[in-house]
């Protein structure tokens, strides 16, 4: 999360001078029927070029006249790549008008018009779907993504691309310098953003360093480069200096189809794509294509396509010096595939007619793809052991003259060999069959498989399916204090479950098995434990059933996939420490804008808006402070109040309120819905006690990905210096999976506790 500025920026702009309008021109086309000579000069006497043998219309270039006075006209034939001319006499004339292009777009879907080119900056207003925007720039920020300078109505600010479907644009953002160190030749205004109305007072001096990490063209030739300075981002202004606009190929679309049984997927570009190259990878099987000296404006494009065992195609800028996009086709097993350059793109032609999946294997429901395809031979069912260990997530090593492969499982180190022993870590175990080796590919039977990696094989050999099932080897148990029990189920692979909560127990049905000869009821607490075994495709179920202590009556259930486990923690929350201590909650957002526009913070995939969520979570907290005797200031109560609080404000209420912590609440977000995790900031080394100690207390509750207790200079931590003050960033509401968690009344209840039990440690320390 970086800087979130705290005023809109009113950027003015003669718009005629910056933007294309609609004109008219009239241009002349030739219908040329054959056969037509095409000669090297405007007159018979010049020697004939070709002979036209089908019917062609073509652009008039220009007009010529011979010596009689007769008007040629010249053209281009782009077979031959070489320009021609041809008599007036002999074709038919049409007259076109060609209407110039806007640069523009249509929003897709709900999105923020904001200050600058990242979710950092100040929304602007919030744009509605089917909205056209006239585009007056882009910017590609540090965070390699693609922004928009737009004009909505009568608005102006910038727009995420992925939001975009993009109608035209004339120019795009140079990228020569972008992760280069550079020295500058005359100093330099730092900015906010792209934009003369965020202009600083501080100046960079010539000769300084600076690294480019982003980029932006306000249009047709206005240049902003954001920069790393002094270890902090800015933006200057680069207009005046030697650029060269670089043109570059759009990618503008993928769309794909079924041909008698083929997949073909198309590439729809701006011009001919000339230079690519393709790469077939394994585990998991997939087509690579990387298109050279290529630009996606709209931001990654994903198809799913689910059919002849093709999955989806992706399309992402792979890289921006040099501009490669790649496209990404996932197979589910190994086909082959033919590539034709069109003239709006490349046509890619996956040649599956007539194949089939031989013996699939599903983990679970999940599948799994293998390369080479399984075999029977003397009625047992023989793996590639290399891809199936790599497609559960362990790297296997292939030693050829040896002819050993070797990978680690779960901290011990497992060796296969040509023999029917198979080593893991003290152990040995032999086996009736040996491996077979075809092509320096190990195959192992599916009798190894329990043995080398702890799961459960069914074997459906009327349709050749292959289902392992994880199991569940043992129930720890961990008395932290007499106000924390911990029970911890320890799995061979994440597993899938279902919880239920009653008043004396805690129930859970996971898509496992007992780990064979084990006993899971050697424990007290488990009340029962009882296990329907997989029929065909329907997964396996064990249910245990495990007392609830009355006098610890809080129950978080959380799994994780390193170490695969189930942890159900029974807890207590303390309340002391906290009698007459001042304590001020700040639900992030919530404000108006020159009282119209209303900041909801970041929106999730399902259009949950984080100023709710956050000021519900923030409420709880206050809930129990107050039950423990502390006094809450909260900076806003109520969401959509046009008397909330700015920023400036904020800062104001706390400073004067001799409060003794300060609390700002806030969700994350990103452009890209595969990050996650818990980040917390404070800017005071006053303040980082506490940060470390909500942190770790949030972390353990969620069982979310550590991103870190980060140093920023975000104006509710910085200005704010009259006690310990953080910001918290929880979850990503970006995420589709952690914005579902948000939204669970109990997961917030959860972190309300966390968050109290850190503000309660932390004053009774």
């Amino acid at each position: 999360m970086d800087i979130k500025f705290i005023r809109i920026i009113v950027i003015i702009f003669i718009f005629s001078s910056i933007f294309p309008i609609f004109a008219q021109n009239i241009t002349k086309e030739v219908i040329i029927t054959p056969p037509t000579n095409i000669r090297t000069g405007p007159g018979l006497s010049y020697d004939i070029l070709t002979t036209i043998t089908e019917r062609m219309v073509l652009k008039v270039l220009s007009e010529a006249k011979d010596s009689d006075g007769r008007i040629w006209y010249k053209i281009k034939i782009e077979k031959l790549g070489k320009e021609g001319y041809v008599a007036s006499w002999v074709v038919e004339v049409n007259k076109t008008e060609e209407t110039k292009k806007e640069n523009s777009g249509v929003v897709k879907e709900y999105t923020n018009l904001r200050t600058g080119p990242s979710i950092s900056y100040e929304v602007v207003r919030a744009v509605e779907p089917d909205t056209k925007i006239i585009i007056l720039g882009m910017a590609l920020n540090s965070s390699n993504e693609i922004w928009y300078f737009s004009k909505v109505d009568q608005n102006i600010g910038w727009i995420f691309s992925e939001k975009v479907n993009l109608i035209y644009i004339q120019k795009v953002v140079d990228t020569k310098l972008i992760d280069k160190e550079i020295t500058l030749e005359v100093e330099k205004f730092l900015y906010d953003g792209p934009s003369e109305e965020m202009k600083r007072s501080d100046i960079i001096s010539s000769k300084s360093k600076i690294k480019v990490v982003g980029t932006s063209l306000i249009f047709p030739d206005i240049i902003y480069h954001e920069i790393v300075y002094s270890g902090k981002i800015y933006w200057i202004k680069w207009s005046g200096e030697t650029t060269v606009i670089e043109s570059k190929i759009q990618i503008n679309d993928i769309s794909f189809k079924d041909e008698a049984g083929n997949i073909v997927i198309d590439i729809i570009s701006s011009n001919e794509i000339k230079d690519y190259t393709v790469t077939v990878l394994y585990n998991p099987i997939r087509i690579v294509v990387d298109l050279s000296n290529s630009i996606l404006l709209s931001g990654p494009l994903s198809k799913d396509i689910n059919k002849y065992s093709v999955l989806k195609v992706r399309c992402s800028q792979y890289s921006l010096d040099p501009s490669v996009v790649r496209i990404v086709i996932d197979l589910n097993q190994e086909y082959k595939y033919d590539i034709k350059r069109t003239s709006t793109g490349l046509s890619i032609t996956i040649l599956s007619k007539g194949v089939s999946i031989s013996y699939p294997i599903y983990l679970s429901d999940t599948f799994l793809s293998i390369f080479p395809s399984p075999f029977e031979k003397n009625n047992t069912l023989y793996i590639p052991a290399k891809s199936l260990f790599e497609s559960l997530g362990y790297p296997a090593t292939w030693d050829e003259k040896e002819k050993t492969l070797s990978f680690f499982f779960r901290g011990l180190k497992v060796e296969i060999n040509e023999s029917s022993t198979v080593k893991k870590g003290d152990k040995t175990k032999n086996f009736t069959l040996s491996p077979v080796i075809t092509n320096d590919i190990l195959f192992i039977p599916l009798e190894y498989i329990p043995f080398v990696i702890d799961c459960s094989v069914n074997f459906d050999k009327s349709n050749k399916i292959t289902y392992l099932d994880p199991y569940i080897f043992e129930i720890n148990f961990n008395q932290e204090s007499e106000f924390k029990e911990i029970y911890t189920l320890i799995l061979s692979f994440q597993a899938k479950f279902t919880q239920s909560i009653q008043t004396d127990s805690v129930t859970l049905n996971i898509n496992a098995l007992p780990y064979p000869d084990t006993n899971l009821k050697d424990n007290e607490a488990v009340i029962n434990i009882s296990t329907t075994p997989r029929s065909g495709s329907k997964l396996p179920i064990t249910t245990v059933v495990l007392k609830r202590s009355k006098n610890l009556p809080d129950v978080q259930i959380t799994s994780s996939k390193t170490p695969p486990s189930i942890k159900i923690t029974f807890t207590k929350e303390l309340s002391k420490g906290l009698k007459d201590k001042i304590i001020i909650l700040d639900p992030g957002h919530g404000a108006y804008t020159d009282g119209i526009y209303y900041d909801v913070g970041a929106v999730g995939p399902s259009g949950a808006f984080e100023s709710k969520i956050i000021l519900d979570i923030a409420i709880r907290v206050k809930n129990l402070l107050e039950v423990s005797g502390a006094k809450v200031i909260m900076t806003r109560t109520k969401e959509n109040d046009k008397l909330t609080p700015h920023l400036d404000e904020r800062v104001t209420i706390a400073n004067s309120s001799g409060a003794d912590l300060f609390i700002s609440f806030h969700l994350n977000a990103s452009t890209s819905s595969d990050i996650s995790g818990t980040e917390t900031y404070y800017f005071h080394p006053a303040s980082l006690k506490f940060a470390e100690l909500v942190h770790k207390k949030i972390i353990n509750t969620l069982n979310t990905i550590d991103r870190g207790v980060r140093n920023r200079g975000f104006q509710v931590v910085k200005d704010i210096n009259t006690m310990p003050s953080v910001l918290l960033e929880p979850l990503y509401i970006s995420n589709p999976n952690e914005e579902k968690m948000i939204l669970d009344e109990n997961i917030r209840q959860r972190l309300a506790n966390a968050i109290f039990d850190a503000i309660n440690e932390y004053f009774s320390q």
